[in-house]
């Protein structure tokens, strides 16, 4: 097994009182928070009234609130990509050709992610050759912004298509052009990771924490997926967090793969694929007529979530597209009649995503419980009538997707996620953005800080985190300003996170009385 992560940070102290400004708390007039090994012991308004204390930390100023719960990463490729390169401000092919050489001459494979050529001049993309002759002769692989199809260099795509039948563009003469999508985009990466070896995996790991830690993010759920990491990988981080809890999937449709593997199932398991790439599963067509890929049926489903229901665990897939969701309600309800409606709401399944679902299928997932598992980014950054969105299949439906308000409204428990590295780690960030949506199907601060802590604790079926309250796990983040209500501008920072009691930063060392 890989080498496991390691980070830096303060011990946990016996009993520690930290005073705040403000302490988004129960009771709602709290200013300080005595912490008892991983525990909250006391919560109140005049710290000099708290219990006795080995150690006090005074904020001044400061706002304590729950630290945050990251419900959808992709942790290592997210470390990944913060140690490779990173190609959101590239705005031509040209530009892209020239990062790829300016590789750093040790990296082979070059990978890098972030790309949107809808953002370009020219939208025309490199071929293969082009990315083969900027890279020296190294393998190449450039994941587009959305995660599903990706660039790669001559050699690499001769050989996915030797293997995969679906996903590989050709040219008129039917040479693979580099680009590649979704199976085919996968393939590419099972190829070049195996030449990755353990140090560089343990630092991606590591620069992921760091990033994570930094953001306020206390807890994450890993997305393990084949496009961008290994069954080994999940188990690292299920092993070791590296003082993050961490909460890990497996997108195998098979579920007893993730079982055996001590993971839960699904996941990230794509039922169909992204609106970016015209992958994701629409009734209504893009831009160019096309309606995406179903990559799972009913059937599938149905086995994926009535083997995680007997075994007492939540499932998760993704699907985006409403076609994909109707596939997802199918299974739903074919489940229920084997294993029983009350059975499948105690698991909190989930789903990923749920950009374009239509009012009935809402309802649907609230009658069996599912937990809404959604990234407020993808509006923000591909949301607006004249986003991304709107390119691929007009105003109206971008304005209505990632109905964020109706899905709250219907009773579906949210839980918002970054997808990095689709979208990098900033929780509030998405706070603030699900405040803003584009189409005005937002949520009120209030409610979209819950998302943000309380949602992914009860995703993962932890109910004593995620809220400030006696008996609760002592996992908090120091804010220089306050997360509600949100102002105008930027969100405020994180410039401490604890853990389970533990001061991963180190940075309340300064403030002990």
């Amino acid at each position: 097994m890989s080498t496991p992560l390691r980070v830096g940070g303060q011990g946990r102290g016996r009993r520690l009182l930290v005073a705040a400004g403000t302490v988004l708390a129960e009771p709602a007039s709290s200013r300080a928070v005595l912490i008892d090994g991983d525990r909250i012991a006391w919560v109140g308004a005049d710290p000099s009234e708290a219990p006795p204390h080995d150690k006090a930390v005074d904020l001044a100023d400061a706002w304590l609130a729950p630290a945050f719960c990251d419900a959808h990463v992709h942790a290592t490729a997210a470390g990944l990509a913060l140690d490779g390169l990173a190609l959101a401000d590239v705005r031509g092919a040209a530009d892209l050709l020239a990062r790829v050489r300016a590789a750093p001459p040790d990296a082979d494979p070059v990978l890098g992610g972030g790309w949107d050529e809808t953002t370009w001049r020219d939208p025309a993309l490199p071929d293969a050759d082009d990315l083969s002759r900027a890279a020296s002769g190294r393998r190449v692989r450039l994941a587009r912004v959305d995660g599903h199809s990706c660039l790669a260099d001559r050699r690499t795509s001769e050989e996915v298509a030797a293997t995969v039948a679906e996903g590989v563009e050709r040219d008129a003469a039917g040479r693979p052009t580099g680009r590649l999508i979704e199976e085919a985009s996968e393939a590419a990466w099972t190829r070049l990771r195996a030449r990755l070896g353990p140090a560089r995996l343990a630092r991606a790991r590591t620069a992921f924490v760091a990033d994570a830690v930094a953001k306020g993010v206390g807890a994450i759920h890993e997305m393990g997926h084949p496009a961008l990491s290994s069954l080994e990988d999940a188990q690292v981080w299920a092993a070791d967090g590296g003082g993050l809890d961490v909460t890990v999937w497996w997108a195998d449709a098979d579920p007893s793969v993730a079982l055996a593997a001590g993971l839960r199932p699904g996941g990230d398991l794509f039922v169909d694929g992204s609106i970016g790439s015209r992958t994701a599963a629409t009734s209504a067509p893009y831009d160019d007529g096309g309606r995406g890929r179903l990559l799972l049926d009913e059937e599938a489903v149905t086995a994926l979530l009535v083997g995680a229901t007997r075994a007492g665990v939540s499932a998760g897939v993704h699907a985006i597209g409403d076609r994909a969701i109707g596939v997802v309600v199918g299974g739903l309800e074919r489940a229920a009649a084997q294993v029983g409606e009350a059975a499948l709401r105690t698991c909190r399944h989930r789903v990923e995503h749920l950009e374009l679902a239509s009012p009935s299928q809402i309802a649907a997932l609230a009658r069996y419980g599912v937990t809404a598992s959604v990234q407020p980014a993808f509006d923000a950054l591909w949301g607006g009538p004249d986003g991304l969105y709107a390119e691929r299949f007009g105003r109206a439906r971008a304005l209505a997707s990632n109905p964020l308000d109706d899905l709250d409204a219907a009773g579906l428990a949210l839980a918002f996620g970054s997808d990095a590295p689709v979208t990098p780690v900033d929780p509030l960030g998405a706070v603030l953005a699900a405040t803003r949506h584009h189409g005005g199907h937002g949520l009120t601060a209030e409610r979209a800080l819950t998302a943000q802590t309380v949602g992914g604790r009860r995703a993962a079926g932890q109910d004593d985190a995620g809220l400030l309250r006696v008996g609760w796990r002592a996992d908090l983040a120091v804010l220089d300003g306050p997360p509600i209500p949100l102002r105008e501008g930027e969100p405020p920072t994180c410039v401490a996170t604890i853990v389970a009691g533990r001061d991963l930063t180190g940075a309340l060392g300064d403030h002990a009385a």
